[in-house]
C-alpha cells in the first residue's frame, strides 16, 4: 500500500484491497485457510510483521481492514470444517482414547486442538455415544474422569457454551 501511495506501484489501494479479498476468498474456497486458525496468527499480534518481514503500512486503516477480513475468513473456514473434524475425532475415540483426550482437554504433552473449541456441538450425539459405549469400562471411567477438566478452565469455559445441548 505504501508503494501505491508513493506511485511506485500502478494499482490504487482500492484495487489492492479488492484483489486481496478475492485472493483470500479463493484460498477459503480451496480449503487452505482453515489450517491457520490455531496458528500463531491468532495467538500473537501479527499485525506488525510476518515471518520477519515488517508490514510497512500496518497502521493504515486499509491494511487493518484487509487483515481483519483475512482473520474472519480463516475463522469461518475453520468452523465450517468442524463437522469433518468430528468424524476424525470419533475415530480416535474408538482407536486411541489417550490421543482423543489430548485433543479436547489440557494434558501434559497434549495437542489441545479443540481445547477451547465447542467440537461436541458439531458432533452427532448418537455416533458419539455408540463409540463411547463400545469402550471398555476402564476407558469409560478414564473418559469421564478426564472430561471434567474440559469445563474446569474459566478462561475457556465461555467458548464451550454451544456444547451445553450436546446429547
Amino acid at each position: 500500500m505504501y508503494l501505491s501511495t508513493e506511485s511506485l506501484y500502478p494499482k490504487s489501494k482500492e484495487e489492492i484491497i479488492k484483489e486481496a479479498r478475492e485472493y483470500i476468498d479463493s484460498l477459503k474456497e480451496e480449503g487452505t485457510l482453515k489450517a491457520y486458525y490455531k496458528s500463531k496468527i491468532f495467538r500473537t499480534p501479527y499485525d506488525q510483521q510476518w515471518e520477519g518481514l515488517a508490514f510497512y503500512s500496518r497502521n493504515e486503516e486499509k491494511f487493518k481492514e484487509i487483515r481483519q477480513y483475512l482473520l474472519e475468513k480463516i475463522q469461518e473456514s475453520y468452523y465450517e470444517n468442524l463437522p469433518q473434524q468430528t468424524e476424525e475425532l470419533l475415530d480416535l475415540l474408538s482407536k486411541d482414547l489417550d490421543k482423543f483426550l489430548k485433543k479436547i482437554i489440557f494434558l501434559s504433552g497434549s495437542e489441545e486442538d479443540f481445547l477451547d473449541v465447542p467440537i461436541f456441538a458439531y458432533m452427532n450425539p448418537e455416533k458419539f455415544f455408540k463409540r463411547f459405549l463400545s469402550l471398555k469400562n476402564s476407558q469409560k471411567r478414564k473418559f469421564i474422569n478426564n472430561i471434567k477438566e474440559r469445563y474446569g478452565y474459566l478462561s475457556i469455559k465461555s467458548n464451550l457454551l454451544k456444547e451445553k445441548t450436546f446429547g
